[in-house]
């Protein structure tokens, strides 16, 4: 129960991220409120898109454990591909990251009330 109040909570503030840059709130409060009414109404999408990218997460960690217990580093020139695919890896979780900030967005620019995003521009 604690972790899907705390993925909730992150989740929120996520979008509330989202309504400071695109509305151009001063207030993170009023943002923050904004986006738990925004959650509020639109729960399935919001929380499908967290879900989605949560289990790319999830798949990308499981491919991490396949690569990284597939073979011992030993040596050079087995560092040096360990350490390419960690970096791979550190890319795919940054472009997840992405993905989440960017759907975010998107998914509030769609669905937001188009008066409000009016009355920011």
């Amino acid at each position: 129960m604690l972790l899907l109040a705390l993925l909730f909570v992150n989740l929120v503030s996520g979008y509330a991220k989202a309504i400071v840059v695109l509305e151009e709130r001063s207030s993170a409060i009023l943002a923050f409120l904004s986006a738990l009414s925004f959650c509020g109404r639109n729960l399935a999408r919001a929380f499908g898109h967290y879900l989605a990218v949560a289990l790319l997460g999830v798949a990308l960690v499981a491919v991490w454990r396949l690569v990284d217990g597939a073979y011992a580093t030993t040596g050079y020139k087995t560092q040096l591909v360990t350490l390419l695919f960690f970096e791979a890896f550190v890319l795919a979780r940054l472009s997840l990251r992405l993905m989440l900030m960017g759907g975010q967005l998107a998914l509030y620019r769609r669905l937001a009330a188009p008066e409000a995003l009016a009355s920011a521009a």
